[in-house]
């Protein structure tokens, strides 16, 4: 029960250092609760996340 590696290399590598810690910890948090129900979408909807914040400055 993992989110995606590729999602989350790409999060450490574009998020600043000081808003990394609680964008990864908000975004796994939810990965692991939605996983429980839907674990294929989880995944999806973890990966569209990352890529939603990507498009806003940080």
């Amino acid at each position: 029960m993992q989110p995606s590696k590729k999602a989350l290399a790409f999060l450490r590598w574009f998020c600043r250092e000081d808003y990394l810690e609680e964008l990864e910890g908000d975004l796994t948090e939810v990965f692991k609760k939605e996983y429980e129900s839907a674990p294929h979408k989880s995944k999806w909807k973890f990966g569209w996340s990352v890529k939603s914040i990507s498009g806003q400055s940080l």
